[in-house]
């Protein structure tokens, strides 16, 4: 189904950092870096399986990914990093001027297309 002129259409993009510091380095403000790290480390500490030996965490793992948790004892992998998942909405007018580019005379080449010329008898002697 064709979308109208008026449909939304969005965008996401998805960056992986190893930790907050690498995502402040990459330009993203401090607090949205930290707020993602500290989200990111209690899903992680939720949900990330938990060990009575270290072997058994390095086996499903890699050697030295695991470490102990001074509470409960147990074992668990490292937080590798997480992700900032970016969303934008493109104006409505983007999408209807894609489409009319789309459906653009079949009598100019591409290079004409894309300077906006039309094909005239007098450039195709040329």
């Amino acid at each position: 189904a064709e979308l109208g002129p008026d449909a939304q259409r969005w965008i996401s993009s998805t960056a992986f950092f190893e930790n907050a510091n690498a995502c402040m380095w990459a330009g993203i403000p401090k607090q949205v870096c930290q707020s993602g790290y500290r989200s990111a480390y209690r899903q992680h500490v939720r949900i990330a399986p938990a060990y009575r030996l270290q072997e058994d965490c390095e086996a499903d793992f890699a050697p030295g990914e695991c470490f102990v948790s001074g509470v409960s004892h147990l074992w668990t992998p490292w937080l590798s990093g997480f992700s900032l998942i970016t969303h934008a909405r493109l104006p409505p007018s983007s999408l209807h001027a894609h489409r009319q580019a789309q459906k653009a005379p079949v009598d100019r080449s591409w290079w004409q297309h894309l300077q906006g010329i039309k094909a005239s008898p007098e450039a195709a002697t040329r």
